[in-house]
């Protein structure tokens, strides 16, 4: 949408001889340089206001200045009545545009025409940003998919590690216990030898008494 462009197509059918003008300097419209007549179309304020989903009205104030030699003010009345009406519509991609305001004032000899136009307007898609996300949700997925296979590695590693401090901690369990029946098995030996010495023992004294 442009809505300077809109305006100065229809100031075209018109006064298809008068230049326009959408470019002021920083000093403002100075008649220094200018050839003349002319028009200055200008936007003075725009307000972005949110509808429904990606739909937006637009409230714009537009002014156009007409500057001319001609300063009868009985001439610059008449003008100014017929930019009035010039300006009540405008035409943008073939949709007429209406505005809601339309005031005229003669300033030091021009014309000041003050336009009001609420346009709404659908947002577009960038593509860019579209394809910004589309980067940010794949490299999100990748990540996801790294942080999932880096998750099981660990898993896995501790699964290992348990498993072998398992094993180890099982084989020197294991080992404790065979040196527990080792020990009980010679002790069990080492009393039985000691009960057989005595048992021998006893059996000789027994020999001797009979003697």
């Amino acid at each position: 949408m442009n809505l300077l462009q809109g305006i100065i197509d229809k100031l075209d059918e018109h006064y298809p001889n008068v230049k326009k003008e959408t470019r002021i300097g920083k000093q403002g419209i100075s008649p220094e340089g200018i050839r003349t007549p002319c028009f200055f179309i200008f936007t003075v304020e725009t307000q972005l206001l949110r509808q429904l989903h990606d739909f937006f009205l637009t409230d714009n104030v537009i002014n156009v200045v007409y500057i001319s030699d001609d300063k009868d003010r009985y001439n610059l009345e008449e003008i100014k009545l017929d930019l009035l009406f010039i300006l009540e519509q405008i035409q943008l991609k073939q949709i007429g545009v209406t505005a809601t305001e339309v005031s005229g004032k003669i300033v030091d000899g021009d014309i000041v025409i003050t336009a009001r136009y609420k346009v709404l307007l659908e947002k577009e898609k960038d593509q860019n940003i579209m394809k910004h996300l589309d980067e940010n949700i794949t490299t999100k997925r990748q990540t996801n998919s790294e942080d999932q296979s880096n998750d099981s590695y660990r898993k896995n590693l501790s699964k290992r590690v348990f498993r072998d401090t398992y094993k180890k901690g099982q084989r020197k369990v294991d080992q404790e216990l065979e040196d527990q029946r080792i020990a009980e098995a010679n002790k069990k030996i080492k009393d039985r030898d000691i009960e057989n010495l005595k048992r021998l023992e006893k059996h000789d004294g027994n020999k001797t008494s009979g003697c």
